[in-house]
């Protein structure tokens, strides 16, 4: 068993600075020395705060992310109306004030850079804190009498596909944010051909 590291003010200054480096890099482009630089400390002055090194820190910053997230997804859908609509508009508002993470790109470029276990740990947190919420709320029975799909785990995929593409949208076009939501959500309730 790995001794506990003391949680002081200078050890979460490390890991909100780890956590923004990799949502922006990820795994693959961020060292230690960037973190150290970005603080202000020395490279081997990390290890103090985080004895195993890059990986570790790494994967605690993703899970306590993912923690975070989970209660921040939770209390959007539960905050107002439990209609699917607001309660899909409020996600996606909440989901795009926050600093970007590409979940695509956790998969497909960080996943394999890590050893399996820390991998399978960040995977089961993602699906816990990311999926599971957004499928729970489709799966709900109020909103499966309305919907015509009826499978919960392709709504939310598909949910939290187009609203990581968003700033990607916004980027190409003229249109704001909250015109993109409301797109997405007319486009996810009722699909794109005319009746």
């Amino acid at each position: 068993m790995k001794p506990a590291v003391e949680e002081t003010p200078a050890r979460e200054a490390v890991l909100e600075v780890a956590e923004r480096h990799f949502a922006m890099r990820g795994y693959a482009a961020v060292s230690l020395k960037d973190i150290a630089d970005d603080l202000g400390i020395r490279q081997p002055s990390l290890y103090y705060h985080v004895p195993g090194g890059k990986e570790e820190l790494f994967v605690e910053v993703m899970l306590r992310h993912m923690d975070r997230h989970r209660d921040a997804l939770v209390a959007a859908i539960e905050s107002g109306p439990p209609d699917l609509e607001p309660c899909l508009a409020r996600v996606a508002a909440w989901k795009l004030s926050q600093p970007p993470i590409c979940w695509g790109r956790v998969v497909a470029a960080d996943f394999p850079q890590l050893a399996p276990e820390n991998a399978k740990r960040i995977e089961d947190a993602m699906r816990r804190c990311v999926f599971l919420p957004l499928r729970d709320l489709f799966a709900r029975p109020r909103h499966q009498e309305r919907l015509r799909q009826v499978n919960p785990n392709a709504m939310a995929s598909a949910f939290l596909s187009m609203v990581e593409s968003v700033p990607i949208a916004q980027h190409f076009s003229r249109r704001g944010r909250d015109e993109h939501v409301t797109s997405i959500i007319d486009l996810l309730m009722h699909g794109v051909l005319q009746k």
